[in-house]
């Protein structure tokens, strides 16, 4: 059986231009973003064609629609379509692949309550002007909105709830729209069409979607039965904004990619040592963008150290942990070997400096240790490259030190740059 969930927010009008693999992330992402592009239509955007003609136009908007924790990383403009009777329409294609599921959402406003009439239309189409699998609907009820959802060219069915007009909070500056077209590929009717509406992406389940929409389409349309590459904007009665369009093959990205492990990361280190000394190469491939390593003797997790000294021999396992954020917040993937550290070769790095950093209630810990006494400066640098506070400075002890900064450090990223009569050394912290 082959199932394909295909999240389409209630307007989500805007277009695919990327080709869909399984576990790809951030597939496709419409923020209306571009410099210079507002007042432009809506085919100054690549891949947009007007497939329908008429005499009104989409254009690109000053106005930015949010929803708490959906693609939050976007502030700026929108795609603003107006009242019309002339029924244009406005296409873009996409390709498909044999990806299990597919998911798509957008955040939708209204410009005036009047706008859609009593019996409803549809606004957006998930497949050609001619032909399309589903269709999302909009109607004015007792001075609110209700969103429908209808399966092939069967009529909708409506949401219970209404929904305010201008929808404006604290939270959010609009509606946010989901459907889920799951095609189960045994009968003629047994395809499921789901339209979510203003769903709490707060505590949401990042692994599975919502089961129970708030509404669905008739079970006994027809199912879609062409080639599902094109999605269709039709301007003819709903005036109103969409923005934020999100498409993926994995649920959480809808919510905000940044938040959501890279399924592609895969962790990989090689390892060497030369006394009690271990020095790592980090070989992780995929979305990781950060790293960090746990040598295995209670030192707690390093960011961004390749390299440590154990202060006695033994069997240590050294694990790497890699993240696809540069926060260090999102773990995405680990793996960990063995490794027996002896006294053998310590000789031969008897007169280098060692430093790298660690964590405790946010604070970055700096560990430093050398074989021999040496003059010893510890500044702690801003991103700006100015000294945030001194740290350290005299002659170092032998073995192992801990320094910190005394002072309490605002979020943001710090350098300790590390001056010796032996070697430099720069490290990279972050505060969050």
């Amino acid at each position: 059986m082959k199932k394909i969930l295909l999240f389409l927010s209630v307007l989500s009008l805007l277009s695919i231009n990327s080709t869909f693999a399984q576990n790809q992330s951030n597939v496709f992402n419409e923020f209306f973003s571009e410099p210079n592009s507002v007042g432009k239509d809506l085919t100054s955007k690549n891949g947009w064609t007007h497939c329908v003609a008429g005499t009104d136009s989409v254009t690109i908007n000053a106005m930015n629609l949010s929803w708490q924790n959906y693609q939050t990383v976007d502030a700026s403009n929108s795609a603003h379509f107006a009242t019309s009777t002339a029924l244009g329409t406005y296409c873009h294609s996409f390709t498909t692949s044999t990806t299990k599921s597919i998911f798509m959402g957008l955040l939708y406003q209204d410009t005036t309550h009047n706008h859609a009439n009593n019996s409803g239309t549809y606004f957006i189409a998930l497949g050609s002007s001619s032909s399309a699998a589903a269709y999302i609907w909009v109607k004015y009820d007792n001075d609110s909105l209700r969103f429908g959802v209808s399966k092939t060219s069967g009529l909708p069915n409506w949401s219970t709830q209404r929904y305010a007009t201008n929808y404006m909070t604290s939270l959010a500056t609009g509606h946010l729209l989901v459907i889920e077209y799951t095609f189960n590929n045994v009968s003629s009717t047994d395809d499921v069409v789901k339209l979510f509406i203003d769903r709490d992406l707060i505590t949401f389940d990042k692994n599975n979607p919502p089961t129970v929409g708030d509404a669905i389409g008739n079970t006994t349309d027809p199912d879609f039965s062409g080639t599902m590459n094109n999605i269709s904007l039709r301007f003819n009665l709903p005036a109103g904004y969409i923005d934020n369009i999100a498409i993926d093959s994995v649920w959480g990205y809808l919510i905000d990619a940044h938040n959501i492990p890279d399924p592609t990361c895969k962790a990989a280190f090689t390892a060497t040592s030369h006394g009690l000394r271990i020095t790592c190469v980090n070989n992780s491939t995929g979305g990781n963008k950060t790293f960090g390593f746990d040598f295995g003797d209670g030192s707690g997790l390093m960011l961004d150290s390749l390299s440590h000294t154990y202060t006695a021999v033994g069997n240590y396992r050294v694990k790497l942990y890699s993240f696809s954020d540069l926060n260090y917040t999102i773990q995405c993937d680990t793996t960990a070997n063995h490794y027996n550290i002896t006294t053998v070769g310590i000789n031969n790095v008897e007169n280098e400096l060692y430093a790298n950093v660690y964590y405790s209630n946010n604070t970055p810990i700096l560990r430093i240790s050398t074989a021999n006494t040496t003059s010893l400066n510890v500044d702690l640098i801003n991103i700006l490259g100015e000294k945030v506070e001194n740290v350290y400075s005299s002659n170092s002890t032998l073995g192992q030190m801990i320094l910190q900064p005394k002072m309490k450090l605002n979020s943001g990223i710090y350098f300790y740059q590390i001056t010796s009569n032996k070697e430099n050394k720069t490290i990279k912290v972050v505060v969050n």
